[in-house]
């Protein structure tokens, strides 16, 4: 694998990794709360940051086994470059 995919690979398992952990987080304190006999508004709301943050890992798992597109190799840049030439191209300056 080429430096920048493995790049990407650690990134997403990083977030994921973070992601399990809110999740973790999130179980305790909706437990903590059950016990107290939290009024329902808070259970809707600890129903709603569960299915966020469970799309939040499938989304990840999706990028982690899907291979990222290759991107197209973009042209070094080499130094100052000039605007008016840039500009008489139709580019965007450097």
């Amino acid at each position: 694998m080429p430096s920048e995919n493995l790049r990407i690979l650690r990134a997403l398992t990083t977030r994921r990794y973070q992601i399990v952990n809110m999740r973790k987080r999130l179980s305790a304190q909706i437990s903590a709360r059950k016990k107290q006999g939290v009024a329902g508004d808070v259970e809707d709301l600890d129903d709603a940051l569960k299915v966020i943050n469970y799309d939040q890992i499938r989304d990840i798992e999706r990028r982690i086994e899907t291979p990222s597109p290759k991107k197209k190799a973009q042209p070094k840049k080499r130094g100052f470059c000039d605007p008016f030439r840039a500009l008489a191209q139709s580019r965007l300056p450097c």
